[in-house]
């Protein structure tokens, strides 16, 4: 019983295709090799890749978040709410349980 044939991949393209950023799935359609033997072969270079991804965008969400709370500071009354719901859990469905509460009483006077 013989195998597959086996299939020449070409090392250095698919850790350039690693190194700008495409998955294990992206890099099997391109090169014709199955995901499950990129991923096994190129296993630590996909995974470090990943972290530095992970890292990027952790960053980039502090930039961001430090944005927005710099112009909550300087007085925006948007990122202030935002901030408010966001990081405080605060809400503005008070006037739901108002309601809520008017309607039980109700039915306690009837």
């Amino acid at each position: 019983m013989r195998g597959r044939k086996k299939k020449y991949i070409n090392h250095k393209k698919v850790e350039e295709y690693i190194r700008i950023g495409l998955s294990g799935r992206e890099i099997a359609k391109l090169t014709d090799v199955s995901e499950f033997t990129i991923r096994k072969i190129f296993h630590a270079l996909l995974q470090k890749r990943e972290h530095e991804n992970i890292l990027a965008l952790n960053e980039k969400k502090k930039k961001l978040l430090d944005k927005q709370f710099e112009r909550a500071m300087e007085g925006s009354d948007i990122m202030l709410i935002w901030l408010g719901k966001n990081w405080l859990k605060q809400s503005d469905k008070i006037e739901e349980n108002v309601r809520q509460k008017l309607e039980i009483t109700k039915k306690e006077i009837k």
